[in-house]
């Protein structure tokens, strides 16, 4: 989500990014095969996934990077979560969350 676009013009504007920590070199490819260059069907834009290798890499490195970092948003739904147990399209998975809810940010005034 775009926070900035959410607090300063009170539109929801969604980036749409995540880190997928697969469990097999199977199933990442598999993925990369599906979405890589996908098209969404939204009317105001066109929304393209781009599927990219992530410079941080492990499960346990992407926790840390978020552990104690402040999200600027406005509900602890946009924070980053992490599944348990990992998620295989087929069990239900608890969600955790990473990260600390900031709230509004300070902007400045023209």
């Amino acid at each position: 989500m775009d926070f900035k676009e959410f607090w300063v013009n009170k539109r929801i504007s969604n980036l749409g990014y995540a880190f997928v920590n697969f469990t097999s070199s199977v199933a990442a490819i598999r993925f990369y095969k599906r979405y890589h260059q996908f098209e969404w069907p939204v009317l105001k834009n066109k929304k393209i996934c781009v599927v990219a290798c992530a410079k941080t890499q492990g499960k346990e490195a992407l926790k840390k990077s978020f552990k104690n970092k402040n999200f600027w948003c406005h509900s602890n739904e946009c924070l980053p979560v992490i599944l348990v147990p990992p998620c295989d399209g087929v069990k239900k998975s608890r969600l955790i969350t990473v990260g600390k809810l900031a709230g509004q940010p300070k902007m400045k005034r023209n």
